[in-house]
């Protein structure tokens, strides 16, 4: 009995501190936007390394799930960003839908 209750104390808190938060180095240069029903994807250059243990391989897109007013307010940024060719960091925890690493920062050099 306590070995099951042990490996299930096991599995929650590993599990609890597999990705944790971590940016993505400011000097990225967003290239393109998809928007989609409840996400938006922002592919950035150079491409970055991160830790978060998503499906998908690219190391140059994140995304936003702006179904938030967060989520629409960092979009904003990003496209602001984009559009004045300005340099940005993100903040990313986790992995939406699964497969790309999940913004919840955004970072704009001036």
């Amino acid at each position: 009995m306590y070995k099951i209750i042990f490996v299930l104390l096991t599995g929650i808190t590993s599990s609890a501190c597999f990705a944790a938060a971590e940016s993505i180095s400011m000097g990225k240069r967003i290239t393109k936007v998809s928007t989609y029903e409840a996400e938006a994807v922002i592919y950035y250059s150079p491409s970055e390394s991160n830790n978060q243990d998503c499906t998908n391989t690219t190391l140059s897109a994140v995304k936003i799930d702006i179904s938030s007013d967060l989520g629409r307010n960092i979009l904003s940024t990003a496209l602001t960003a984009a559009t004045a060719s300005k340099d940005v960091a993100f903040g990313i925890h986790g992995c939406l839908g699964g497969n790309l690493p999940k913004v919840y920062r955004i970072d704009v050099e001036f």
